[in-house]
């Protein structure tokens, strides 16, 4: 995790789909230009591997696949462990979606989102999927005008 916070530049709505943000207050897909991608060092929590920085989180579920199974197009890529360690994926991890009782452990709401960075959005405009919490989704409403103050968690 990086000590130098996140900026939310820009946000953007899709609202001619199906809303990927479950529970959301926005009933869009919320898409965000930040200063940085955040930066994730992985702990592990039973079959979940989990990172935070700065309100926004990527969570994994490891799920055993077939002897040969290739996912991510054959790809492999590593996740740093905060024990300074590095877990190899090449298949066996899932997005487990807005696992409610997962996210209350960590504490709190969050909410799908996806992000990019000014840099890598002129290059391709793709976003790359991760949850928010709501002190991020406070700080999005804000920058659509809508003054909420945050409330228990």
């Amino acid at each position: 995790m990086c000590d130098k916070p996140i900026k939310i530049y820009a946000v953007t709505l899709n609202c001619l789909g199906p809303s990927q943000v479950i529970g959301s207050p926005i009933k869009a897909s919320v898409n965000l230009i930040l200063s940085r991608y955040p930066e994730f060092i992985y702990k592990q929590a039973g079959s979940k591997f989990y990172a935070i920085d700065d309100g926004f989180i990527n969570v994994f579920r490891h799920e055993g696949c077939s002897e040969g199974w290739k996912g991510f197009a054959g790809r492999g890529f590593d996740l740093d462990m905060e024990d300074g360690s590095k877990y190899h994926a090449y298949g066996q991890l899932w997005d487990p979606g807005c696992s409610k009782d997962f996210f209350e452990v960590l504490g709190g709401r969050f909410w799908g989102v996806g992000v990019s960075t000014p840099e890598k959005y002129r290059k391709c405009s793709v976003f790359m999927g991760l949850y928010m919490n709501k002190k991020r989704m406070i700080e999005v409403m804000g920058h659509l005008g809508h003054n909420i103050k945050a409330e228990g968690k």
